[in-house]
């Protein structure tokens, strides 16, 4: 009986550090890294892992901005490109 309570206690105490470590890796992450600090101190690398998670997507976020207004300025100089191609300067003539 006691053996028992013993382990449903460690299958408690681990589950935390599992749901950790996997939402960890599930964002790159090391499991294991994860995983042993949640052992160690379990609420507060719960908080740990949500402010680098939290900082990772908005540095994501800032990546994917950059990227969009990167498109929308390549999309001018084409639109320009095409414009100057439709009419192109005036050659000069030779004089004969």
């Amino acid at each position: 009986m006691i053996l028992d309570l013993f382990f449903m206690m460690i299958a408690f105490y681990l589950a935390i550090p599992l749901v950790a470590g996997y939402t960890a890796h599930a964002y790159g992450r090391s499991f294991w890294k994860w995983f042993l600090f949640t052992c160690a101190v379990p609420a507060v690398s719960y908080l740990a892992l949500y402010i680098v998670l939290r900082r990772d997507l908005k540095r994501n976020k800032l990546k994917s901005l950059l990227t969009q207004e990167e498109i929308d300025y390549m999309d001018k100089e084409v639109k320009t490109l095409v414009q100057s191609s439709k009419n192109p300067p005036l050659r000069n003539q030779k004089n004969t």
